[in-house]
């Protein structure tokens, strides 16, 4: 493309007249001939002069204007862009304050600006850092927060920027929401065949204090606002009157995870310190996208919401955590990727298994995960931490060879946010590291909704899970879909036909060891007898997956799972200690969300918590339906 040698040509001219006076002429001619170009191509003018010589790094001030609107480079290895190894680029928050260089000042502290002075030499890899800039600013403009826009207008940037190397490794590195910005980029990206190398090429996600779902003590909605009070303003914006208000379409905009790249690590800082009175504002829970593997991690900055990215010294201990850990993980991101190539038809799906994985989708357990949790107020550790210190629990995961265990309760006991939390425990890198190598999978049964109260969507939602965790599973899929289609999942026989399926995907030898989790079987109207027989039938057969299931303790349900013989059993009844304790804590925790709620004094505060813990009769649901009637009281 002729665009293209005259982008090389003028780098090169820019180059050689740095520090030539006498060249000052060609370089403006050049400048003119580029944009005369761009003219005639239709093309965008990449910022691409702002190179930083680091020879001359004690004489920068650090006070470049980004104030434009566009992608602008802040280092590059080498100005005519053909030697580096990786692109990194930074994206800021909203601008809340109305700073006038906010792209830059994010990233500042003094005249220091850690992306250019330190980061570079940290990667012991030849890299181009860039900054996007974007008008973000509701105090300047309400309608700033477009984020489709600013999701397309990064995209375009990012297309125009990478001609010469569109494969090219991408990092994003993201301070608070702007990781939205960038979140709603690759779900765009995705979807979207012009965008299709930057999906593609991404391979690590750095995010600073952004809330991918609420924390332990609020919902996302309220941790968004906590950061517009940052500004000391009154600001109104639908997007942000929308998280507040907790609209599903706006949290979702927050929580997908599930447009990353498969092939992508993921690094959360979240803060360790304050926000002054606002306290800490995006916590450990609120900063987890709880991606399945080892792909993601989080990590603790003493720092507080506005800090946690600025540095002005390499020789600091945050500082140094933060190099440490973004190039230990582009380090592993990048041998990744190269695997990846080498593996490309086992480790992503072709393009015609799209479809499949469409027809056979019912829902998204892991979306059903976040909607349980938020309209039963949050998961609190208190009310599950218990079960992981339980004796039979830790002798039930400790022998290989019980692979079934039923928790069983009476209605309002906790069952459902107990098997939550030990989701997102079975999840973790501590959990997982020394038992399996995949994150569990799971799915919830819920009576009044017939997407989720039948055997087929049950066995449906596991096959779309393990397959969605490990791609190279599908190919147990497509012999039988490539003749008979969505056929195979919604016919007479589907249930044999998943069952088989289902069985082939266990017995596959490169199968993961992993958990698989089902919570309230007794919701389970139609084909309960089939799901049963399967789980233990799977549960005699398998080695490589512990089941965990949780139900009421009905006849039913308890006669057909005595079959299984390496069978242990919980029954909340029978641990009335941990339960009672963890319904105290439960009640304290809830009482204190409605004393900053509704502003209960003290008298109150003790009146409402000692009703609550006089009537509650160890029953978490109660609980929290009276604390939902009185946060509804004006």
């Amino acid at each position: 493309m002729a665009g293209d040698s005259l982008l090389k040509r003028w780098r090169n001219q820019l180059k050689s007249s740095k520090g030539n006076p006498a060249a000052l002429e060609t370089r403006e001619d050049s400048q003119h001939s580029l944009i005369a170009t761009s003219v005639a191509l239709q093309v965008n003018i990449p910022t691409i002069c702002n190179c930083h010589d680091v020879s001359q790094e004690g004489k920068n001030n650090g006070a470049e204007d980004f104030k434009e609107s566009g992608l602008h480079t802040l280092f590059d290895s080498d100005c005519d862009g053909q030697s580096s190894e990786v692109d990194v680029v930074a994206v800021h928050g909203l601008n809340f304050m109305g700073k006038d260089n906010h792209a830059r000042d994010t990233w500042a502290k003094g005249d220091k600006i850690w992306l250019r002075d330190f980061l570079p030499i940290s990667l012991k890899r030849d890299a181009r850092v860039m900054l996007f800039a974007y008008n973000t600013s509701p105090t300047i403009k309400p309608t700033g927060i477009n984020l489709d826009d600013h999701a397309e207008n990064l995209l375009q940037w990012l297309n125009i920027s990478r001609l010469d190397a569109p494969q090219r490794p991408l990092v994003f590195i993201c301070h608070s929401l702007g990781g939205l910005v960038v979140k709603q980029a690759l779900a765009q990206a995705k979807s979207n065949d012009s965008y299709k190398s930057v999906f593609e090429a991404t391979c690590l996600l750095v995010f600073f204090a952004t809330p991918h779902q609420g924390g332990n003590h609020t919902g996302i909605g309220e941790i968004v606002a906590n950061i517009v009070r940052i500004s000391q303003g009154n600001i109104k914006n639908d997007l942000l009157n929308a998280l507040k208000q907790n609209s599903p379409e706006a949290i979702r905009r927050f929580e997908q995870a599930r447009h990353l790249p498969d092939k992508c690590y993921v690094v959360n800082f979240f803060e360790g310190e304050p926000y002054g009175k606002l306290g800490i504002i995006v916590d450990k829970k609120s900063a987890t996208l709880n991606l399945p593997g080892s792909r993601e991690k989080q990590v603790v900055l003493h720092a507080n919401h506005g800090t946690i990215c600025k540095f002005d010294s390499i020789q600091s201990q945050a500082c140094q955590l933060v190099l440490h850990t973004i190039a230990t993980e582009l380090s592993r991101a990048l041998e990744n990727l190269q695997n990846s190539s080498l593996n490309h038809d086992d480790t992503r799906f072709r393009e015609e298994d799209d479809k499949c994985l469409m027809d056979l989708r019912v829902t998204d357990p892991r979306d059903d995960k976040t909607r349980i949790e938020r309209d039963k107020g949050g998961l609190f550790v208190g009310s599950y931490v218990w079960i992981l210190e339980n004796d039979e629990f830790i002798q039930w995961d400790n022998d290989a060879k019980q692979r079934l265990l039923w928790i069983k309760g009476d209605p309002g006991k906790g069952k459902t946010m107990l098997l939550c939390g030990l989701i997102d425990e079975l999840s973790s890198d501590r959990w997982r590291g020394p038992r399996t190598s995949a994150s569990p999978t799971f799915f919830f049964c819920q009576a009044a909704d017939e997407r989720i109260n039948t055997a087929r969507s049950v066995l449906r939602s596991l096959i779309y899970l393990l397959v969605t965790n490990q791609p190279s599973l599908i190919s147990h899929i497509r012999p039988s879909y490539s003749h008979a289609k969505e056929k195979l999942f919604t016919d007479v026989n589907a249930w044999e036909a998943m069952s088989k399926i289902l069985g082939s995907i266990l017995e596959d030898s490169s199968f993961k060891n992993t958990y698989i989790i089902i919570d309230a079987l007794d919701e389970c109207i139609v084909g309960l007898d089939l799901l049963l027989d399967l789980i233990v039938q799977k549960s005699l057969s398998c080695s490589c997956v512990k089941w965990i299931v949780s139900s009421r303790n009905w006849p039913n349900i308890d006669k057909p799972l005595n079959v299984a013989t390496q069978k242990t059993s919980i029954c909340l009844e029978l641990n009335p200690e941990s339960i009672s304790a963890a319904v105290t804590a439960y009640i304290s925790f809830k009482v204190s969300q409605l004393s900053k709620l509704q502003k209960y004094n003290d008298d109150t505060r003790d009146v409402v918590k000692q009703h609550l813990l006089s009537h509650a009769n160890d029953t978490f649901f109660w609980v929290a339906l009276v604390c939902q009637n009185l946060e509804k009281i004006m």
